[in-house]
């Protein structure tokens, strides 16, 4: 990519340091967007079906004295993500596999036994009992409105899931929506 990708550290060199509240965020740099808007739409789109989503913004980005572009801001979703969004951040924490094995997840943090729980033991009758269904219908439905074919719904790329404490239920968490609304990858 001309432009590639950031990921900010707050903490990277200094232990403590947060900006806005966060000690991560992303520079997503709005691939094959030439208005700079997919992603911050399709976040909000979660947002009002009132899912955890990711804050966005913009910011002009300089590296090294370089004007790189216009970048999206992206929340990144981590312990400080989890405890703004859900009861308890003292669950684990998936991401799909980033070589797009369908299904497959990496640990962020906790441990893999909810999520093979999970994988071997759900079925269409007892979701209920191992997903947050509500808000999982919500995320196919929005993953669905906006067309994005690198979405969950579409691939079972580009997600988190979080098993939260407290209800023992996995909370499916949208995540890398810069292909939203981009119906010539779909047809």
């Amino acid at each position: 990519f001309e432009k590639a990708p950031l990921k900010v550290d707050m903490n990277e060199f200094v232990k403590g340091k947060k900006f806005a509240g966060l000690k991560k965020f992303n520079l997503h740099n709005n691939f094959r967007d030439d208005y700079k808007q997919r992603e911050a739409l399709a976040y909000s789109l979660y947002k009002r079906a009132g899912l955890p989503a990711s804050r966005t913004s913009y910011a002009n980005v300089y590296v090294s004295g370089r004007y790189k572009g216009i970048y999206t801001i992206v929340e990144h979703v981590d312990k400080t993500y989890l405890s703004n969004y859900l009861p308890s951040s003292r669950g684990s924490l998936y991401k799909g596999n980033q070589d797009h094995v369908r299904g497959e997840v990496i640990v962020k943090e906790g441990t893999i036994t909810a999520y093979d729980e999970f994988r071997k033991n759900a079925t269409g009758a007892n979701l209920d009992e191992y997903v947050n269904l509500r808000n999982y219908l919500k995320l196919i439905a929005i993953d669905i409105i906006v067309e994005d074919w690198d979405s969950y719904a579409y691939k079972s790329w580009n997600f988190y899931i979080y098993h939260e404490y407290k209800s023992q239920l996995l909370n499916f968490i949208p995540w890398d929506h810069n292909f939203a609304f981009d119906v010539q990858e779909i047809y």
